[in-house]
């Protein structure tokens, strides 16, 4: 299975996989050296996407996680149909709506990982809760994200759809703001099921003993002097 996500903080996709699909052989390319991919032009994204797509499927891959937000928005529906599936890591406002009740849902990336405005128009698009608030957090301020949270609770935030791999480097701090009162679902688990399910339609899972492994390669030059790392997934 392949994953494409813009560094290395996709690893958390992978962790979400390994969890459902413990059998399966990943391959992880972090495009280093284009992200983020909010500032690039939305045509650049594009094709850099569907040249790394093209890598992940000369490798392999029999299905393709876009963990990226951006990527999703700017390059998913532009991909021509092939008969590797591809499975974008999208704001899970469904699961979220759906755990609350359907009510007002906090869809939350990391700031700076993608265009608000296009992030926003997508969030219009979709259903399942009463009210849809955008939040942007800072990676490297656990103190502000619990600050943050008590206000939501008290906005009438029913439900966190934890929307960027890097969000999971905060689930510690979420987790003492909410203490256990929010529902937080987090994207990559969300594309995970849709994997498990697709593969399991297709009659594509992995039948092997052994444990998968999971291979980790970087586009960025100066990341990648061992440029595959092979480890087993649950190590």
């Amino acid at each position: 299975m392949g994953i494409l996500a813009e560094d290395g903080h996709g690893i958390s996709v992978a962790r979400a996989l390994q969890r459902l699909l413990p059998r399966e052989d990943l391959l992880l390319l972090c495009d280093d050296a284009y992200a983020p991919y909010a500032r690039r032009r939305p045509a650049v994204v594009v094709a850099r996407v569907e040249s790394l797509l093209g890598e992940l499927r000369a490798d392999g891959a029999k299905i393709i996680v876009i963990a990226s937000p951006q990527a999703v928005i700017d390059a998913l529906a532009a991909q021509p149909v092939r008969s590797v599936v591809l499975i974008g890591l999208e704001a899970p406002i469904l699961q979220a709506g759906a755990a609350c009740g359907g009510g007002a849902v906090a869809a939350v990336v990391v700031d700076g990982s993608v265009r608000p405005r296009t992030f926003g128009q997508a969030l219009r698009r979709l259903r399942g809760a009463s009210a849809i608030h955008l939040e942007q957090w800072p990676l490297d301020d656990a103190d502000a994200v619990e600050e943050r949270v008590p206000a939501l609770i008290a906005a009438g935030v029913g439900a966190l759809a934890l929307t960027s791999p890097a969000l999971s480097r905060l689930r510690p701090a979420i987790d003492r703001a909410t203490g256990g009162e929010l529902p937080v679902i987090e994207a990559g688990d969300v594309a995970a099921q849709r994997v498990q399910r697709t593969l399991r339609h297709a009659g594509l899972l992995a039948r092997r003993r052994r444990a998968g492994r999971l291979i980790v390669t970087s586009t960025n030059p100066s990341r990648a002097a061992a440029p595959l790392r092979t480890q087993p997934l649950g190590s």
